[in-house]
């Protein structure tokens, strides 16, 4: 017949007849209501890659991983942190000079005598500045002008144990200012008796890096190769 000779792939609609026929709403109606096919054409999935979350890691995966990150962790947990980090602060020694108007000939003329007075004159100076015996170092004991009279030499030098944080010209201030008030505890420690004043010396007084400290006393030990 003639009827069934248009191309394949089309299907003909037939007009709805009788008690079928629908207006525009029931055709509306019966493709929202429609189970066998869907309202909106089938999207493309080749983005669905992209929406959908990622499957989980193995456990292999997760391993291989953090193997190299364990290793770095245990390497930084058992190696020390080095010196370079601990920051410090470096002070250069200050000199300090104290006139005591005594003539002390008889304990200049005796060895023993003098190295216990630089003792004790280191241990009364650290004991009033409330601070270490080796921080005071008696450099020189010797007369001076005005007659009678004696000039105590020292330098005070930096706390390499980092127990005392005041630097040597806080120190160096502290001492001179109680040498010049008779009222102060310098002063009236016996040692400092005949003491009369002091300064800070322009630079620290001379010595070397081999300096031999016992009792607070200083034995200068020439240098090498000079």
């Amino acid at each position: 017949g003639g009827g069934g000779g248009g191309p394949k792939g089309k299907v003909k609609m037939s007009q709805p007849t009788g008690s079928n026929h629908m207006g525009p709403d029931g055709v509306e109606n019966s493709i929202f209501n429609a189970k066998d096919e869907p309202l909106f054409p089938k999207r493309d999935h080749s983005l669905d890659g992209a929406e959908k979350p990622a499957p989980p890691a193995r456990q292999d995966d997760i391993n291989a991983v953090m193997a190299p990150l364990n290793e770095l962790d245990a390497a930084n947990a058992a190696t020390p942190p080095p010196k370079q980090a601990v920051m410090r602060r470096s002070f250069p020694p200050v000199g300090v000079s104290l006139l005591i108007e005594e003539t002390m000939e008889e304990v200049l003329a005796d060895p023993q005598r003098m190295a216990q007075v630089e003792s004790d004159i280191s241990e009364t100076i650290a004991q009033i500045l409330m601070t270490t015996k080796n921080r005071i170092r008696i450099m020189t004991v010797k007369p001076s002008e005005p007659p009678a009279s004696v000039t105590i030499n020292l330098n005070i030098v930096a706390d390499r144990s980092d127990n005392d944080m005041r630097s040597p010209m806080q120190l160096a201030a502290e001492l001179v200012t109680q040498s010049m008030s008779p009222a102060s505890q310098l002063r009236q420690a016996p040692v400092f008796s005949a003491l009369t004043g002091g300064a800070i010396a322009e630079d620290p007084f001379p010595g070397t890096k081999q300096d031999s400290w016992a009792g607070g006393v200083a034995t200068l030990r020439p240098e090498e190769g000079t």
